[in-house]
């Protein structure tokens, strides 16, 4: 299986059972392509669809709060989502009043997306906001990652993504509700951003990247033929 929460769902189911979690993954290769510099606006992106479960209706109002308490933010701020957004989602930007910092690009070829990755001053992670959010890894999250830029995530932050997230160092997950918390991120990342070193110090990235687990998976199938 691909994450430890569905490891666990199905160790409950059939306790018999031998079950190994090997995860996604990315591949570095995809990275190699270098990047001249960064967005220049403090650029939160999202890559990928986002469907109304994705909603990160925390973040819209962090962000709402934030730019009424920071004029500098207003001249910098640029929320750009690329892929297929639900209208739930462009509805709830324009309650907080954020239209005017959206850019939204339907779809680019995925060279092209791996860039805008790498380009991007923070990455935005949404997990679904469902029963089954605990044991969601999405193979975005890896991609990420590979891109080495800040990861901003909104889900169970005590559950698999978030304890990848904090045990790699490559970014931070808040709960759906943590307003609080939410904003001190935002404001750190920002501030980095405004002395031109918003970077992330990541570690461990490597057991992700498709070589190693195709190791881990080579490995398994041997001890199955044994």
């Amino acid at each position: 299986v691909i994450s430890p929460g569905m490891q666990k769902e199905f160790e409950e189911l059939a306790p018999k059972a031998k079950i190994t979690t090997i995860t996604n993954g990315f591949d570095p290769a995809d990275f190699q392509i270098a990047i001249d510099q960064l967005d220049t606006e403090f650029s939160i992106c999202h890559i990928g669809s986002m469907n109304k479960d994705r909603n990160p209706g925390v973040l819209w109002e962090a962000l709402q709060q934030l730019l009424s308490e920071d004029s500098k933010l207003k001249e910098h701020l640029k929320i750009r989502l690329i892929g297929k957004v639900d209208h739930s989602i462009f509805q709830s930007i324009e309650a907080h009043g954020l239209s005017d910092y959206l850019e939204k690009v339907d779809q680019l070829p995925h060279q092209e997306v791996l860039q805008a990755m790498q380009r991007s001053q923070v990455l935005l992670l949404a997990i679904n906001n469902t029963p089954n959010a605990a044991g969601i890894l999405p193979g975005k999250m890896y991609e990420y990652m590979g891109a080495q830029r800040p990861i901003l995530a909104i889900g169970p932050s005590q559950k698999d993504a978030g304890k990848i997230l904090r045990a790699t160092g490559a970014g931070v997950m808040h709960d759906y509700d943590d307003l609080e918390g939410l904003k001190k991120s935002i404001q750190k990342m920002f501030g980095a951003y405004l002395q031109q070193n918003l970077k992330v110090d990541s570690s461990g990235t490597e057991r992700y990247s498709r070589r190693n687990l195709a190791g881990a998976y080579a490995a398994l199938m041997d001890k199955l033929i044994q």
